[in-house]
């Protein structure tokens, strides 16, 4: 164990080591690219020095947010890393929005000086947005725990719902150069309040109430697909629908026959669906009653497994998870072959090497599979582990 955490140490100290080095770097550049005598200002002729204050800003805020995420191990660290992380972006896009119409002393950008004092009303929306996302995602942190229960789904919704909103006041401001800005932002505001209502079914998942449960659970799944279907609704009643009530004489009627219609089968779906799982046949058979027997896992710390999934999957780092389920199987009598057994998913799993020529959307690519493969090793764990638990599972999963 010692030589372990000496590993883990060092490990910390290279990333810091590293984020040091590349945060570093980028506030030298901006001092030396951006000052007047710099080579922008030689290539271009213009000065752009007021983009030093924010990217030096920038910098120092991700290098702090670094250091939270290695010298903090809780949720609490976790939240000041996305505080630190959404400060350091908004504080960037504020000021280069608040003063892009100093973007127009490049001959490029010289006949843009619309959109440009365009982007400079927006810059507190732009603001509004990233403290959504933020709250969105610190919140996201207490989804699972059952202790604050309500404070997650309540704060990712309202998070999801600010960032919509923001969308809207953005698209107004620019609707005075396009009018159907202003439109499309409502449209993206409704799609986010989808959203934002599908999240609110996370209060009730995990309801005693059969019906509730599986009404939320309908809720939460594919926010994706709420999103468009609230942000399609918004682009009919917008766009679509004066233009058919215009030319079609009848268009109400017909409007009203498709709304009949889709309530029946609504309807229909939920007569179904109570029919099926809420009631059953009687039958006069001699019973007898049936003692159920079930032996879970012992788990004595189970609010830590979540940090340590999240810092495998996000991050990489699967060896606090690896000896954090070593120690509960063995807690459970298990040896070391049955411990390897049910954990070589996370065992033998590596990620995919990214090259070093990879740069911004390929590397972000790549990361972003990694972080999926890393997802799959971990639930394939996680069923070994349902599996030992609950034997009647395995028969279960090979009959879906």
């Amino acid at each position: 164990m010692p030589d372990n955490r000496f590993e883990v140490q060092q490990k910390q100290r290279r990333r810091l080591f590293k984020s040091l080095v590349l945060n570093g770097l980028g506030i030298c550049l901006a001092i030396f690219l951006l000052v007047p005598p710099g080579l922008i200002f030689r290539w271009t002729q213009a000065d752009l020095s007021f983009l030093r204050l924010p990217l030096i800003g920038y910098f120092l805020l991700r290098l702090g947010s670094d250091c939270c995420l290695i010298y903090i191990t809780s949720r609490a660290g976790y939240s000041a890393v996305f505080l630190l992380r959404g400060a350091a972006t908004a504080f960037l896009i504020f000021w280069i929005f608040k003063n892009a119409i100093l973007f127009t002393r490049l001959s490029a950008f010289a006949g843009s000086l619309k959109i440009f004092s365009g982007l400079s009303e927006i810059a507190v929306f732009a603001v509004l947005f990233i403290f959504g996302s933020t709250l969105a995602r610190i919140c996201g942190l207490y989804k699972s725990h059952t202790a604050e229960k309500y404070v997650g789904p309540l704060g990712i919704s309202l998070g999801q719902f600010i960032m919509g909103y923001s969308l809207w006041q953005s698209g107004i401001s620019f609707s005075v150069y396009w009018r159907p800005f202003a439109d499309i932002g409502l449209v993206l505001m409704a799609g986010l309040t989808a959203v934002s209502l599908s999240t609110l079914g996370l209060l009730g998942e995990k309801s005693r109430n059969a019906l509730t449960a599986d009404l939320c659970a309908w809720l939460r799944s594919s926010p994706v697909g709420k999103f468009f279907l609230g942000a399609a609704l918004a682009a009919y009643i917008i766009f679509l629908r004066p233009l058919i009530f215009e030319h079609l004489p009848y268009a109400f009627l017909f409007e009203w026959v498709l709304l009949c219609m889709v309530a029946w089968w609504v309807y229909s779906k939920i007569v179904d669906l109570l029919g099926n799982r809420y009631t059953a046949v009687t039958l006069d058979t001699d019973w007898h009653k049936h003692i159920q027997q079930v032996d879970d896992l012992i788990d004595e710390d189970f609010e830590k497994i979540g940090l340590l999934q999240r810092d495998f999957v996000e991050l990489g780092n699967r060896r606090g998870l690896l000896n954090y389920l070593r120690q509960v199987l063995r807690n459970n009598k298990l040896t070391d072959d049955q411990n390897n057994n049910v954990l070589r998913n996370l065992i033998e799993y590596s990620d995919n090497k990214i090259p070093w020529y990879n740069f911004w959307i390929w590397r972000k690519r790549k990361m972003n599979q990694n972080i999926e493969n890393r997802k799959t090793a971990l639930q394939c764990t996680i069923n070994n582990m349902s599996e030992l638990a609950h034997p009647v599972y395995k028969k279960k999963r090979r009959t879906i």
